[in-house]
């Protein structure tokens, strides 16, 4: 039921000729970023009860890779193999500092704005015409960053406001987003509003590194930042995952000799 598409004709309405597939949990990048959230909570999960039960992996392994596939989300094929890459190497001791997760977002958030020749690397060309299956423009993304300077330049400061970053990209840049983690926020929220969530992450991230117990969610953390080159995901889901990084580290941090919390607990 999560996964089977319902097909929206426009023709039927609109007289177009188009159709769309809509989907029980929204649109096909919804699809696919909810089914890592469950893989990240298995993960969790198995750190819980400690035991790795690998035939079980595999299958929701192979049933995200189903699902990226089926629903056409490219976006979706590259973020399981980021995934699977840092659940099965060994980076824990560089996740859970804040400057790194800085670092990669600036790297990833700017490389294709910025260096555009970037792609027409052998490798990554492959990767984008054959295996993706996309043209080396990125579907008009690289377009969209030609026009992004006029957009945020009218309202650097505090943006055009939640939600309503779509209508201004459609009047600017003609494309329903900017295709950009970081530049989304800009628009959305100016350079004050992402300042300020960038001081909420870092506070965040500073709090788990006290204790340094990685998750799952560390692994989600990071394979969002590599997409976010591409798709705007630093939005409800992405603020979800800090939440539940500094979450899955609360206990340790605030149990006292005195009780949870400097509550002493009852007697039993």
């Amino acid at each position: 039921m999560l996964v089977l598409p319902g097909i929206f004709r426009a023709s039927d309405e609109l007289g177009t000729g188009d159709k769309f597939n809509c989907f029980f949990l929204g649109n096909k990048f919804n699809v696919v970023y909810l089914h890592l959230f469950f893989w990240a909570f298995y993960l969790l999960y198995q750190q819980l009860i400690k035991k790795n039960k690998r035939m079980c992996t595999i299958l929701i392994i192979a049933l995200v890779i189903f699902v990226s596939i089926y629903v056409k989300c490219s976006t979706g094929i590259i973020a399981i193999f980021v995934f699977c890459l840092l659940c099965f190497e060994k980076f824990e001791k560089y996740f859970f500092n804040p400057v790194t997760t800085f670092i990669s977002i600036g790297i990833f958030d700017t490389i294709l704005f910025v260096n555009a020749a970037f792609l027409s690397t052998p490798f990554i060309k492959f990767i984008i015409e054959n295996v993706l299956g996309k043209e080396i423009g990125l579907t008009g993304r690289m377009d969209i960053y030609t026009r992004i300077g006029y957009l945020v330049s009218k309202n650097i400061l505090f943006g055009y406001g939640y939600e309503n970053n779509t209508y201004v990209a459609s009047q600017t840049v003609l494309a329903s987003n900017v295709q950009n983690g970081v530049l989304d926020n800009v628009v959305s929220f100016g350079i004050i509003g992402t300042a300020l969530l960038a001081i909420w992450i870092w506070s965040c991230l500073k709090f788990a590194q006290k204790n340094g117990k990685l998750n799952a969610f560390s692994y989600l953390l990071y394979t969002y930042i590599v997409i976010s080159s591409v798709e705007i995901v630093f939005r409800t889901n992405f603020i979800i995952i800090i939440a539940l990084i500094a979450f899955c580290n609360i206990n340790d941090n605030c149990i006292t000799n005195n009780g949870y919390y400097g509550v002493a607990e009852p007697s039993v």
